[in-house]
């Protein structure tokens, strides 16, 4: 799971094309209806054990998320996002209802994680780039539980496809496709 795979089985791009729409017809619902997980045996789920699973709503992605970070055998992060508006007074907060990011999620050293936006486009790092997790660090050395409800610092991040020279690199101790992801604020400019 270090290659980002485009689809070239032209049936199952024109599933994810109806999908995309908001049109499955029902011959396309059959035949992702039969590749369910739960009508597998054992021998075939375990193709998928190191799989991304695609999820309609973010939290269909936690039981599989959980067992993924589990299998992995080291702590596991869990990141609560914080929402911010520009509005002062009590009003509705936008940000919570209409955000493209989860309302929880967890990781953990040596997971895979995707990006969900662009962050480096000239050095191949956009939405949809694949990583693994290298390190997790926190604002207190002894981790999260000196400072509840605080966001990591950053997450040391593993990009195979990044490109950077060995001069440029982030830091000498790792190598040049590690680099650090802080979490980010976005802002809520609705009214």
């Amino acid at each position: 799971m270090t290659d980002v795979i485009r689809q070239n089985d032209e049936e199952f791009k024109n599933i994810l094309s109806s999908i995309r729409k908001g049109t499955l017809p029902t011959d396309q619902c059959v035949i992702f209806t039969n590749r369910c997980l739960s009508k597998l045996d054992n021998s075939s789920l375990k193709i998928f054990d190191d799989t991304i699973h695609l999820v309609t709503q973010w939290k269909h992605g936690i039981n599989p998320t959980i067992t993924y970070l589990n299998k992995l055998g080291t702590p596991v992060c869990k990141v609560l996002p914080s929402y911010s508006s520009i509005m002062t007074t009590k009003a509705v907060n936008h940000c919570i209802k209409e955000s493209n990011c989860p309302k929880v999620t967890a990781l953990n050293v040596e997971c895979k994680v995707l990006l969900l936006m662009n962050i480096f486009h000239n050095f191949k790092l956009v939405n949809g780039s694949i990583g693994t997790v290298r390190d997790i660090i926190y604002k207190h050395r002894s981790g999260p539980r000196q400072i509840p409800h605080y966001l990591h610092i950053c997450v040391i991040i593993d990009f195979k496809e990044y490109t950077v020279d060995e001069e440029s690199k982030w830091r000498d101790d790792l190598p040049s496709t590690c680099i650090p992801i802080i979490p980010l604020t976005i802002r809520c400019e609705k009214r």
